[in-house]
């Protein structure tokens, strides 16, 4: 590891250490990091030139983080923090099932992938999925995720897929009644299924996760085309409920105060399963693809 590394290293493990209290003493600081003095010194005063750090002058040798270093999180989403906290969930139930699951999350009127299970699974058809947006009416993913909302939002959501089609040349395929049966159907079963058309490569099952305001996303399990029967299906569902619903105990568990779908908190609020694994590790083609 070369010297410049070692120093990121070492000043994102101080911001880390003094996140944990508000102010910290030199003295502290040294024998908590366990750094030497000398270079403790140096990567305050560095982090104190760009603002993340500073030593009150009526207090020097106290030291405290800026507000500024929440600005080193302004990047991150609930759909990010979604895919943190779920990972060693998805990652066993991929390796249980031995087909691949992916976590998707709302992005307008598509779902996009935020975690996907593919490079655990010898059975995936692609190396990823992650951050590939799937049309909300065709895929299994939108199909497990549209009825389960509040109908607030299942209304808004069409509106705006009226207006993508439109911006497309394309009109909106459904009738209240058909759309209304469509979904029925799906909130009777708690699960859609996406077979495979001519040209596919794989069919997918999908169940949300959460229902109504801790509606958070969907969880898919991708299959080969013909691997999915009614038999396979029968199997999978339970299996795929039960990783959704870890999942979703898992978002509760990290968000205690709010919704399931509420806004999210900074990232200062991550749970230890976060921290553990950062330490360790459209309707048509022109639309989308569909899973």
């Amino acid at each position: 590891m070369s010297d410049s590394i070692r120093s990121v290293k070492r000043a994102l493990c101080l911001i880390r250490l003094m996140n944990s209290k508000p102010i910290w003493a030199f003295g502290e600081l040294a024998m908590a990091s366990g750094l030497a003095k000398a270079s403790l010194f140096r990567l305050l005063e560095t982090l104190e030139e760009e603002g993340c750090v500073r030593s009150p002058p009526e207090a020097r040798g106290l030291y405290q983080l800026c507000s500024s270093v929440r600005d080193l999180a302004s990047g991150v989403t609930s759909g990010s923090l979604l895919a943190d906290f779920a990972a060693p969930a998805i990652i066993a139930g991929t390796r249980r099932l031995r087909w691949p699951l992916s976590l998707a999350v709302l992005d307008d009127c598509y779902m996009r992938v935020v975690f996907c299970g593919m490079p655990y699974s010898r059975l995936a058809s692609k190396t990823t999925t992650v951050s590939r947006r799937y049309w909300l009416f065709n895929s299994a993913l939108g199909r497990a995720y549209f009825p389960f909302c509040h109908p607030v939002e299942r209304q808004i959501l069409i509106e705006r897929a009226v207006a993508v089609l439109a911006e497309h040349g394309s009109s909106w395929p459904y009738t209240p009644q058909k759309l209304s049966t469509e979904m029925r159907e799906i909130v009777r079963t708690g699960f859609s299924v996406r077979w495979a058309g001519a040209n596919d490569p794989t069919s997918a099952i999908a169940v949300p996760v959460g229902r109504g305001d801790e509606l958070v996303g969907s969880l898919v399990c991708s299959t080969y085309a013909k691997s999915l029967t009614q038999r396979r299906i029968d199997e999978l569902v339970p299996e795929i409920r039960a990783v959704a619903e870890e999942v979703l105990a898992i978002w509760r568990q990290c968000n205690p105060n709010s919704g399931a779908a509420a806004a999210v908190p900074l990232p200062a609020r991550r749970s230890a399963t976060v921290q553990t694994r950062a330490a360790s590790f459209k309707a048509d083609a022109r639309l989308g693809p569909r899973s």
